[in-house]
């Protein structure tokens, strides 16, 4: 950032999860050390984090991103996902979606988002086979991918506010499941 000349106003941290497909365990556990443990007892550090973007698809193209039921940050991200129309990111949807680290996040009150991307044969081929490595990533989608998500990010870090808060539901992120 700073040889860019950037100096965002909120920390950006960068995670790398482990045990996403067995359960979510790395940001469940991380989340649960750092913002709410399992009793929903929230930890100061949880107030202090605007929102948790998440990028799990493969290395399709960034079609838009899920709102995550979270209708206050709708037209806050359509503005943000305006100067990327032309890359092909126009979708801002309510819904949610499921199966990745953004959960842990938004079980403990943190908004939290994945993106949504083209699933090329991420499902039906490479997806956790013997062909899921580096020679079949989609290059210029990551490229794409990459500035997409550092433009959240950087707007994230930069807004006046905090991105807004849905209620907290407090149910058993294991057992009532997300």
């Amino acid at each position: 950032m700073d040889s860019l000349g950037l100096k965002p106003r909120r920390t950006i941290r960068l995670a790398l999860w482990d045990g996403e497909e067995q359960g979510v365990y790395g940001s469940y556990l991380y989340v649960q050390n750092h913002f709410m443990d399992k009793q929903f007892n929230i930890r100061p550090e949880q107030k202090k984090i605007s929102a948790y973007f998440n990028l799990d698809n493969g290395s399709g193209r960034i079609r838009g991103i899920y709102a995550q039921s979270n209708a206050q940050v709708k037209p806050i991200f359509e503005r943000w996902l305006k100067p990327f129309h032309d890359l092909g990111a126009t979708h801002v949807t309510i819904a949610n979606t499921g199966s990745t680290d953004h959960l842990s996040f938004d079980w403990a009150g943190i908004p939290g988002f994945q993106f949504i991307q083209d699933p090329l044969d991420y499902e039906s081929r490479s997806h956790h086979s013997n062909l899921d490595n580096y020679e079949h990533l989609q290059i210029e989608d990551l490229k794409q991918a990459a500035i997409v998500v550092a433009s959240f990010v950087y707007e994230a870090a930069m807004t006046d506010k905090m991105l807004p808060r849905k209620p907290l539901q407090k149910k058993n992120f294991l057992f009532e499941g997300f």
